[in-house]
Parts: structure tokens; C-alpha cells; sequence
């Protein structure tokens, strides 16, 4: 007689997920027609990237110990974590805002470089190669940073969030395909032509 298997454990409750999506759904509810919309937007926006990260925190081991030690869920050790992160960058970022504007420029761009160099996709390797030359650009424009900032005191955030867009949003590509590649082949005789991005 055959044994029966042994059942799946069920899923670790979302506790942040679910809080969020009873809260933006009681907010829902209570708005005004004109509202609406705009919360239900919100939820859609909010909601599946928290999921996702609640349910990679319930599979870490050591947050699961620490779970069972406090009776805290996983995504407050989490939350915790990047809160303290955050005010660490945002300590270090008030004594030297350009070191940390250039850690933010180069740890991730680079980690995907070397990726991109082991993987045959060829648009990793065309998003990367635009990415470089226009944070150059950036390192340029530091050396009168100070000259900047007596015009523009948020210059860094902005550099900040430029180089977030340009390396997460295919920012480096638009910049390259409508600002540069027409001035290259303008003034240096370049012709070949770009594929779009999604072909090869």
C-alpha cells in the first residue's frame, strides 16, 4: 500500500501586501468618482512589486529564523534594512554627493555590462555601449560640478536621476538613436543604420 505524498506546505501570508491592498481598496471605495481611477492606478503600481518582494523575503532562511524569534514578518526585517541604507546613503550623500552620484553611475551599469558580455542577446550589448560615453559626459560636466551647483544646488539629484533613467529605462539608447547617432552621421560620415530596439 502505497503512501500518500506529503502535502505541499501552504504559501507564507503576505502581511504587507495584503495590509496595502485592503487599505487601497477601503481608499478605493471611499473616493470620489473623479478618484477613482487614480487610486485603482496606484494599486496596480504598488501592489505586484510588493508581492513580489514580500515573497522573496518569506524565502530567505535567516528572515524566516528571525521571523519565528520576533513573530515580524519577513518584510519588516526588509523595510528596516533599506530604511537604514537609505539614511546611511543619505548621510554619506550630504558629506560627498558626488562619490555616491558615481557609485550610483557605475555598480549596477557595470555588473550589466559583464553580464551583457556573457549573454548572445546583442541589444544588452548596444544598451550598454550608449549607456558609457553619455555617463562620460556626466564625469565631464563633475569637473565644474561646484560651478554648477552655485546655479543649480540639485545637480546631483538630477545627475542621480538621469543616469537611473538612462540605465533602466533604455534612456541610454533614445539619447543615443535621437541626439547623437544624427549628429555622428552628420558631421563623421556614419551610415549604418540602427536596428530598433527589440531586433537584432
Amino acid at each position: 500500500m502505497s503512501t500518500p505524498a506529503p502535502a505541499a506546505a501552504a504559501p507564507a501570508p503576505l502581511a504587507a501586501t495584503d495590509l496595502v491592498q485592503s487599505s487601497l481598496t477601503t481608499a478605493e471605495n471611499a473616493a470620489p468618482k473623479q478618484l477613482k481611477p487614480y487610486v485603482s492606478a496606484t494599486r496596480s503600481y504598488i501592489v505586484p512589486p510588493l508581492s513580489s518582494i514580500e515573497r522573496r523575503a518569506n524565502a530567505v532562511p535567516a528572515l524566516v529564523t528571525l521571523q519565528k524569534a520576533t513573530r515580524l514578518p519577513p518584510i519588516a526585517f526588509v523595510a528596516l534594512v533599506s530604511f537604514l541604507a537609505l539614511a546611511f546613503l543619505r548621510r554619506v550623500y550630504q558629506l560627498n554627493a558626488k562619490f555616491v552620484s558615481n557609485i550610483v553611475a557605475v555598480a549596477y551599469p557595470a555588473y550589466a555590462s559583464i553580464k551583457a558580455i556573457e549573454r548572445p542577446d546583442e541589444n544588452d550589448d548596444e544598451r550598454w555601449l550608449t549607456y558609457w560615453p553619455i555617463f562620460g559626459l556626466f564625469v565631464v560636466a563633475d569637473h565644474s560640478s561646484e560651478s554648477i551647483r552655485k546655479y543649480f544646488p540639485l545637480y546631483f539629484s538630477a545627475k542621480i536621476a538621469a543616469l537611473y533613467w538612462l540605465a533602466h529605462r533604455d534612456g541610454s539608447l533614445a539619447v543615443y538613436r535621437r541626439a547623437l547617432r544624427p549628429l555622428l552621421v552628420k558631421y563623421s560620415g556614419l551610415a549604418a543604420p540602427v536596428a530598433p530596439a527589440g531586433t537584432k
